[in-house]
């Protein structure tokens, strides 16, 4: 079995500079490093990252994987930040996978949710900032993976932790 994790970047500045430029606000670190931590006390790992180069996904990525403790550095790809169809979005992942089986992808809507949707009929919703993913998919390879052919095993919202109440705190 295969295991995609889809994961929206976390909340960004304002827009005060080029859209690809803008990082990640204070709460967009603190929302991904809860989510993180979701996945981690749910038992997700990966051995495969790949994000978009926009500053707030990899600030998202980087934040995740350093909850994740696995020492994994992501690759970058910027056509998570130009196209948000699910089938391109979904070469990426083949792209980079190699022979990874768990496999996390950080992106922007709306081509994260379109990913999620196209992949599992389950999965009906957007993906808010700071949210997560968790699909799993029958196939040996990644090249078997087709539109509905995955099993929603979990959604994580930063607003569903128990710490998430802290973050109103000064």
């Amino acid at each position: 079995m295969l295991t995609l994790t889809i994961m929206r970047h976390g909340k960004a500045e304002p827009h005060h500079r080029a859209d690809f430029e803008r990082e990640l606000a204070p709460k967009g670190v603190l929302r991904s490093r809860l989510v993180a931590e979701m996945l981690a006390e749910a038992g997700v790992t990966w051995d495969c990252a790949v994000t978009s180069p926009a500053p707030r996904a990899s600030q998202t990525a980087d934040t995740a994987l350093d909850v994740m403790t696995s020492g994994l550095l992501p690759s970058y790809d910027r056509d998570i930040y130009d196209h948000a169809d699910p089938t391109t979005l979904m070469s990426v992942v083949r792209r980079h996978a190699g022979g990874a089986r768990q496999v996390v992808v950080f992106g922007h809507n709306p081509g994260m949710s379109w990913l999620a949707q196209w992949l599992c009929p389950d999965f009906v919703d957007q993906l808010a900032t700071s949210s997560a993913v968790v699909l799993d998919l029958e196939g040996a390879d990644w090249v078997d993976v087709s539109p509905g052919s995955a099993t929603l095993r979990l959604v994580c919202r930063h607003q569903d932790h128990p710490g998430a109440h802290l973050e109103d705190k000064p």
